[in-house]
């Protein structure tokens, strides 16, 4: 989610980490839908196989002494029968597998395509499937990579209209930061405004459904056994947020964490039950504009023009002159001006990631109001708070 953490937006490189992350977060639960699928399918074969033996062996106990014709009739009635006699299997309930990969690959011959575009398709291919088909853990490099092209197809492709004509949703742009080593140049991702008002205005529900895949569970969530291997059922979760620190990882992993899971698994076994009254009257201070609690103001605070800054001036009068008083004045009077401009849309941005917060807990608290008991699971931070 592109928040404006600043005026310049989110960090790029951190957008395309999200974005990465989320992709393979949605593989992950692809390929179990999958799974399961499979193993559904094969126990409803081994269950229809069993049947028909008893049916074959009923058949002989009551009469040993059948005709040809039924004989031919009884071995028709194996598990490797015509289209026929096989149970529809209803709506499917994966909704991606490596066999679309080969599907895609066969629509793009239907197209012109060189027979060098062709083979570096084909190797691209081969690689998604082997990410797909086997349980393998993507680097943040991958990940980001893939995130700038995802973002990239973002920046071309996403509009928005306004005033009946269509601008870009998203922008994109170098910004110059301060480092030990000199001045860097850094890539900041943007919302463009009129989405974000729709986004607070229309209650787009897009935005909350898929802004997050780590929601509360209806089930406990799976024990904390190690640094790697706890909390959901089926994505990946880390022991620590340590934001790719090494040396935190590898400390964690030598460390005896006994007491540390124990506590985890504790508050995650509590279960949980939303208020629908509090659910209620939360929703209607959202919708009239009423800020109480966590439910932020949809106003913004009036912000006072940029200052304009005053000109370089590269020999300062001689100390103690007046026109040396008037200078420093001048740029102590922008320094002050400069300041309450920037605390003032501070707020304002502040706000913005508050709103945006607001509407996602609404959502989330809605879709799980109607169930009996729900749970959170929980992990630590790199300073070790649940």
């Amino acid at each position: 989610t592109i928040l404006h953490a600043r005026e310049d937006g989110i960090k790029f490189s951190a957008l395309a980490l999200k974005l990465g992350e989320s992709v393979e977060e949605e593989l992950v639960i692809h390929r179990a839908l999958y799974q399961r699928f499979k193993d559904e399918q094969a126990l409803r074969q081994k269950q229809k196989a069993g049947t028909l033996h008893e049916e074959d062996n009923d058949d002989e106990e009551e009469d040993s002494t059948t005709t040809d014709n039924d004989s031919l009739e009884s071995s028709a009635m194996s598990p490797l029968d015509t289209k026929n006699d096989v149970e529809p299997q209803g709506p499917v309930r994966w909704t991606y597998a490596a066999s679309h990969l080969d599907r895609f690959l066969d629509e793009l011959s239907r197209f012109e395509t060189s027979q060098k575009k062709r083979v570096l398709i084909k190797r691209a291919l081969r690689r998604v499937k082997g990410v797909v088909d086997k349980d393998q853990e993507w680097g943040d490099a991958y990940k980001v990579q893939l995130g700038s092209m995802l973002y990239e197809t973002l920046l071309q492709n996403a509009e928005v209209e306004i005033d009946g004509k269509k601008v870009k949703a998203f922008h994109r742009e170098l910004v110059p930061e301060k480092t030990r080593k000199g001045y860097k140049m850094i890539g900041y991702a943007s919302l463009n405004e009129a989405l974000y008002h729709r986004i607070k205005t229309e209650d787009i529900t897009s935005f909350a459904a898929h802004s997050t895949r780590q929601k509360p569970m209806i089930v406990p969530p799976k024990p904390w056994t190690s640094p790697r291997d706890g909390c959901y059922l089926w994505l990946k979760s880390d022991l620590m947020r340590f934001h790719g620190s090494k040396r935190q990882a590898e400390a964690l992993n030598m460390a005896d964490n006994t007491v540390l899971l124990d506590g985890l698994n504790v508050l995650g076994s509590v279960p949980w039950k939303i208020n629908k009254r509090l659910v209620e009257v939360s929703q209607k201070c959202w919708e009239d504009n009423i800020p109480l609690g966590d439910i932020p103001s949809q106003t913004d605070i009036d912000v006072p023009d940029k200052p304009i800054k005053p000109e370089f001036v590269p020999e300062w009068p001689e100390k103690g002159t007046p026109a040396y008083d008037a200078l420093l004045k001048e740029w102590e009077q922008y320094r002050d001006a400069f300041q309450r401009f920037s605390r003032k849309h501070r707020q304002n941005m502040d706000l913005r990631g508050l709103r945006c917060s607001a509407i996602l807990k609404l959502d989330q608290a809605k879709k799980f109001q109607d169930f009996d008991s729900i749970f959170f699971p929980y992990n630590v931070d790199f300073r070790g708070r649940a």
